[in-house]
Formats: structure tokens, C-alpha cells, sequence
């Protein structure tokens, strides 16, 4: 068994003030800032008339943690959690072959703009490469600017397809 560990598997402090994590324990530490997180990114995401169910979300975070082909990282800012992570690669529908995608990324309002957001999905981008992944996927469902959002994926090479519709549906 190769117990060697990989660049995005240790505990990364870039040039600026944030550490950020693989998460592999899930501390009550890790879990209050997967509550904190998740309640600001579910209250800016498109989604966020859906129901949010703090316990669902602890499970599913937690999952990402151990299952396989799945990470979770958090960036904190001292004891103060202010970014997140979670992603995964799995076979595409029509094909064996791996491809990776974000679930949840997501970095505080205060933090924006600060790299911490670049430095989660470089640490991510790695991760997935390091899998052997063809195409690495990243959505938006957040109510923030698109333009900003395209023009930062552009950057690094991402190229915009398709498009992402909701529409609700009234329950008499």
C-alpha cells in the first residue's frame, strides 16, 4: 500500500493568511463550519427556496470525507471557517471514463476576490488530475454574477457549454 501523500492531501497554507484542509476528520470543529458555510452558500445559491436540512447536509459533507473518488476541503482564516469544497469524479454516463465536478464551492463574502476561492479549486483541479479524470466540470447555481464566474473559469481553460434551467413546481 502506497502511504505517500499527495500535495493536496496535506494541509496547504498559501501566501496569504487562510490554511485550507482536506478534511478526513470530521471534528465538531469541521462540523459547525460545514453548518456555517452551508447556510450562507444555500441562502446565495438559486436553490434557495428548497428547505435546508442541517442534518442531511452534515451527512452528506461527512461522506465526502471517506467515500471513495470524493474530497472536501476547507480554507479557514484563523479558528473561523470561510471557504469550502466538495467534489467528486465518477464515470460519465455514456462511458467509463472518469470525469470530476464540483458539488459545493463556496467562499464568504469577505473573502472574495482574496485567491482563497482559486487556491480550493486548484487544490481540487490537482486532486481530480491526480485521479486520472478526462474533463473536470464546474457549475454555478448561485445567484452571483456569471460574468465574473465565466471569466475566472475562462482563465484557466475551462470553455462554457450547455445551460442550467429550473423551474418550480407549485404542489396543490
Amino acid at each position: 500500500m502506497n502511504l505517500a501523500l499527495k500535495s493536496w492531501d496535506v494541509p496547504y497554507k498559501p501566501s496569504g493568511d487562510c490554511l485550507i484542509e482536506l478534511v478526513q476528520d470530521f471534528s465538531p470543529a469541521v462540523a459547525r463550519a460545514v453548518l456555517d458555510l452551508g447556510q450562507k452558500a444555500h441562502e446565495e445559491s438559486a436553490h434557495s427556496h428548497l428547505a435546508l436540512d442541517a442534518v442531511f447536509l452534515l451527512e452528506n459533507a461527512e461522506c465526502y470525507t471517506h467515500l471513495e473518488n470524493h474530497a472536501f476541503w476547507l480554507a479557514w482564516d484563523g479558528d473561523e471557517a470561510v471557504g469550502v469544497f466538495a467534489g467528486n469524479a465518477n464515470p460519465y454516463f455514456f462511458s467509463r471514463d472518469l470525469v470530476a465536478g464540483d458539488s459545493l464551492w463556496y467562499v464568504v463574502p469577505e473573502k472574495r476576490g482574496s485567491g482563497v476561492g482559486l487556491q480550493l479549486l486548484g487544490l481540487f483541479e490537482q486532486w481530480a488530475e491526480e485521479l486520472g479524470v478526462v474533463d473536470i466540470r464546474i457549475g454555478q447555481t448561485s445567484k452571483l454574477d456569471p460574468r465574473v464566474f465565466n471569466g475566472i473559469l475562462n482563465s484557466r481553460g475551462y470553455d462554457c457549454v450547455g445551460s442550467y434551467f429550473v423551474r418550480k413546481v407549485d404542489h396543490v
